[in-house]
This record gives C-alpha cells, structure tokens and sequence, in this order.
C-alpha cells in the first residue's frame, strides 16, 4: 500500500482507476466501461482529475507523469525528471499546475500549459500520496517517518511537519474549506488536524490495519477511508463517528472517492497476488 490510485471526475460521470500499467475509465451514469489509457509502462500508482475535470493526470513506477486530455483520450504530456516510483500527482485547484512526489522524497512542481519544472521540494524520507489546499498556497505530502509536510506552494517553503503518527502516513486530504486535514497511516488510524493552529483535534481508531486513503465528501460533514482491514468506513467529520462500515472486499481496499453530487461513493482494490484491479460503486448519501 498504497495501491493503484483512483478518483471521479469533478463534473459526475467519469471514474478512472489504475489497473498494472493501464488506467480504465468507467462512465458512471451508464455503468459501462469507455477507454483504456495506454502509455504507462510500469504499474500506475496514482491518478488526479483537473478541477475542471477536462485532464487526468498519471503517476507509475516508470518515474514518469502523464496528463491525458479526456475528450479524446490524448496524451498531453509526459513528464520525466524524477528518479523514483511516483507516489502521488495533485493539480492545483486553478488548474494551472501540477504535483508530483517521488518515493525518494522529492516533490515537482509543473506548469501544465507547456510542461515546465516550475520547482523541486527536496525531502530526505519517502513521500506517499499529495494534496493541494482548496486556495492552492499550500501542498501537504503524508511521509514514511509518519509525519506530514506542509509546504507553501509560492516559494516552497516548508511550513510545518505534524507529528503524531506512529508509522507511515499513507493518504492525506485537506477538507473542501481547508479548515481540516485528514492522515491516514500504518498505524491503523486517522488523524484531523486543525490547520489554523496545526494541532490534532480527533483520532479515529476503529480500523483494524493501516489506512491507505482519506477522502472527504464534498460538502465536508463526512469522509471516508480505505483500508488493509479490507473494508471502508465513512465517517462523520464532527465528532468523528463512524457511520458505516463497508465489507466484502478480499484483498487491501488503496482507493476511496465519493463523486461530486455525493450519490456515490467508489472504491479500489487489488483482489488478487497478480494486482488485477477490482472496482465498487455503491450509492451514498444525496441522490
């Protein structure tokens, strides 16, 4: 863990999940499968969506950065520079800029528009997945030392590191307000952190291995996790009750996303020692 990434397209009716070095998109309203995206050659780790939900980008053990053009399932960029398995890709929230973090630490910072390394944020630990602030000034990365950087985007600077993680921080996500950010990690528990002050205001305990991806829901009040316990939970944000708890799966769950009207919630998982992709669908809260 973590496994091969996935998420749902901003405007409601595309999902895309990692499968080897493929990556499948699913036409969620139809329930049919549209495309595969070839170009990976090694197994892809990480997927994000533009906020306008016109571009896909990719990350894979081959070291490279994919952005694909969804309209026509092109291939806009490849981007190579780093020297280690990609752990996570991010687009900031205006659409002009991508993240990218490397297993040996290292973050990229790109411009989308002509592929340019805007910046490289040095790290000596390993990185795992990446997420971008909603106002986009600030870029946090869960590490395998079990503490998760903040760094703003501007300059690079590193903020601040939130400590409190007992193993690798595996998944991280800032709330849709940015008030919140939510680590999940190896040691089987999530943490929220209040991000005017840094300190952890809950820790959510109820899952039995590591956690390998948080997601919020759109309007904030719930959020979910995927985990090695071979199940998802959602979560009620204040007060951090658990609210459901999602079985059936046979191997490690890598990936939670609920759309944006919130009438879904999906989820990843690799059901066999081969790493064949298995993907789930369930309804979830508005309809």
């Amino acid at each position: 863990m973590p496994g091969p990434g996935g998420g749902f397209q901003p405007i409601p009716r595309l999902l895309a999940l990692g499968h080897r070095q493929h990556i499948h998109v699913w036409d969620v309203r139809q329930g049919q499968f549209v495309s595969t995206l070839r170009g990976h050659t090694a197994r892809v780790t990480s997927l994000a969506f533009s906020t306008d939900g016109r571009c896909l980008a990719s990350g894979a053990s081959d070291r490279s950065v994919r952005v694909w053009r969804l309209a026509d399932e092109m291939p806009l960029a490849t981007l190579q520079g780093h020297t280690d398995t990609i752990r996570g890709v991010a687009f900031a929230p205006d659409g002009t800029m991508l993240a990218s973090a490397a297993a040996n630490g290292t973050v990229r910072l790109w411009n989308i528009a002509n592929g340019e390394r805007l910046a490289m944020l040095q790290g000596r630990t390993t990185l795992h997945r990446i997420a971008f602030a909603p106002d986009g000034e600030m870029l946090a990365g869960g590490t395998a030392s079990g503490t998760v950087r903040l760094w703003r985007v501007a300059d690079g600077v590193r903020l601040d590191t939130l400590k409190g993680h007992t193993a690798a921080v595996l998944g991280v996500a800032f709330s849709p307000d940015g008030t919140l950010l939510a680590s999940g990690s190896k040691d089987r528990t999530i943490r929220l952190w209040r991000m005017v002050d840094g300190a952890c205001v809950a820790t959510l305990k109820e899952h039995t291995a590591g956690v390998g991806h948080v997601a919020f829901a759109p309007d904030g009040k719930t959020m979910a996790s995927a985990s090695d316990d071979l199940t998802v939970r959602v979560w009620q944000v204040a007060g951090g009750r658990c609210l459901a708890t999602l079985g059936g799966y046979t191997a490690s769950v890598s990936s939670v996303a609920f759309s944006p009207d919130e009438a879904w919630l999906a989820s990843g998982s690799a059901t066999r020692p081969s790493g064949c992709g298995r993907r789930r669908m369930g309804r979830w809260g508005k309809r």
